[in-house]
């Protein structure tokens, strides 16, 4: 955090670069980062990792891709405030339907037919991670 409270998008250059590099080399059109937003001692939170931003709610999403700059998803609308205010991502929403919301963003990106990276699935809601990867395989 700089003296605004605000992390600073130099710091997290490299760490957004190395995901991008490490999608490229594995075939993939996105890498998905997902915090339930339980915090725990022995778990990453992958959302914090990238954003700089510690989560509040039931889910967020980071989605990173080659062709354009992260986007931040929260599940609590009255938290973009905060969020904007702490990452150094830009292009941060409360999506109603987080699902439809994440695959639309993806293809506007133009990759949401492509593989994508998932970074913290092993938390992620079923419902969730069914959506994903049935819009990959159609």
């Amino acid at each position: 955090m700089d003296t605004t409270g605000k992390a600073p998008a130099s710091r997290y250059q490299l760490k957004l670069e190395a995901l991008k590099k490490a999608a490229r080399e594995e075939g993939l059109g996105s890498v998905i980062l997902y915090s339930s937003g339980q915090l725990s001692m022995l778990e990453v939170n992958p959302v914090l990792w990238i954003s700089g931003y510690l989560t509040m709610g039931a889910h967020s999403l980071a989605l990173v891709t080659e062709n354009r700059d992260p986007a931040l998803f929260l599940s609590l609308p009255w938290d973009v405030g905060r969020a904007k205010r702490q990452s150094w991502i830009q292009d941060v929403q409360a999506p109603s339907d987080m699902a439809q919301a994440s695959h639309a963003w993806l293809a506007s990106a133009g990759v949401a037919d492509k593989p994508a990276g998932l970074i913290g699935g092993d938390f992620m809601p079923a419902i969730l991670y069914a959506t994903r990867v049935s819009a990959v395989e159609q």
